[in-house]
């Protein structure tokens, strides 16, 4: 009789086990719902972090190939860039092969008003160069200003040959590159053609 009165005056403890159990379950289930949304969180961070350095050096690389291919050229946009990328068509310069798979550049040339050049303008009316970036659809841009050349006209130079006060000069037509030269003769006294007299 005793045993069944000290089991009547303890409380019923029946579930309340599983009810705790729940409850820790619960907050680690929230825990590790929290720590996964985080690591995605930083994982696409990263991701568009690499995707943007990597569109930004496309755009850059761009810039860097078209001022290497301008350097001692002449002629229109479209005779400089012929067999760069796609060549200039629509006003723009397209490269769908820059590097790494899916990255590409554009680039849009500019005169010294900030007006769009067209294809067909003169390579030296260039005063900046746009070149967008693109990489697994990020976008990056960069805008780089090209040194003034010379224009129209031309440039002279004369120097002395050494021989009783004779020299000669030459002028270069700055849009062409083309040089003639012309000397002088018999002391100075009398001018003759060299190359292509002018």
């Amino acid at each position: 009789m005793n045993k069944e009165k000290k089991q009547a005056c303890l409380p019923k403890r029946q579930g309340s086990i599983l009810a705790y159990s729940l409850v820790v379950i619960s907050v680690m289930i929230a825990i590790a719902g929290t720590l996964s949304v985080v690591a995605i969180v930083e994982k696409k961070g990263a991701s568009g972090t690499e995707f943007s350095m990597q569109s930004l050096q496309t755009a850059d690389s761009g810039v860097q190939l078209a001022l290497k291919k301008m350097d001692g050229e002449v002629g229109t946009i479209t005779e400089v860039f012929t067999g760069f990328g796609t060549g200039c068509s629509s006003d723009k310069v397209i490269n769908t092969n820059a590097g790494p798979a899916d990255s590409s550049y554009e680039l849009t040339f500019f005169n010294a008003a900030g007006t769009q050049l067209a294809c067909g303008a003169n390579k030296n009316e260039i005063a900046n160069i746009k070149s967008v970036g693109t990489y697994k659809n990020t976008v990056r841009a960069v805008n780089v200003a090209v040194a003034a050349t010379a224009g129209g006209g031309y440039a002279l130079s004369c120097f002395y040959t050494g021989a009783a006060g004779d020299f000669s000069c030459c002028r270069t037509d700055n849009e062409t590159g083309a040089t003639a030269c012309k000397a002088t003769t018999n002391g100075g006294t009398s001018w003759s053609g060299q190359g292509t007299p002018w």
